[in-house]
């Protein structure tokens, strides 16, 4: 970094205060990838960032939080793992009216994470919906089968999945 620039941008940081608006996604729209799944509503996406509207080429990622609907934690089981794995599942282009929990087999961590790694075809269409909680991205994930994404989206699959587990 240039000096002179480190020494500016050091005296207007030293000007801010609690004024400064939090970052957000809200309202930003990407194409990407998801590169972990934590449960069934929580996953790790990657993609490239818009700075000053100019595409630059470094990847960020991000934790999300799916938006619409709240899956059962790992340690409920099976309900827990299922709904990690049925996420994964439609993340790396599964289809939903295809889908066979026993054939797939994605109740481990590795399972999940390998499928993931391999995934080298199917990227989600985010729609961010700003900092949830807890700190994460809340979002809405589209399949992108077709261009542009269509309805339903991951999110509603999610849900309607959820109501039927044990």
């Amino acid at each position: 970094m240039n000096p002179a620039l480190y020494q500016a941008e050091k005296q207007q940081l030293k000007l801010k205060n609690n004024s400064v608006p939090r970052f957000t996604l809200k309202g930003k729209q990407k194409y990407a990838k998801v590169v972990s799944v934590y449960d069934g509503d929580t996953c790790d996406l990657v993609f490239y960032e818009d700075e000053h509207h100019i595409q630059t080429d470094k990847p960020v990622r991000y934790k999300c939080r799916m938006l619409g609907y709240d899956a059962p934690e790992l340690e409920e089981k099976p309900s827990g793992e299922l709904a990690r794995g049925y996420l994964t599942y439609l993340c790396t282009g599964g289809n939903a009216n295809t889908y066979n929990a026993e054939d797939e087999n994605l109740r481990t961590e590795r399972r999940v994470q390998r499928k993931l790694d391999n995934n080298k075809d199917s990227l989600v269409y985010a729609v961010f919906g700003g900092p949830g909680k807890y700190g994460r991205q809340l979002v809405t994930l589209y399949q992108t089968s077709h261009d542009p994404p269509t309805n339903p989206t991951i999110n509603t699959m999610m849900a309607q999945y959820i109501n039927t587990l044990p």
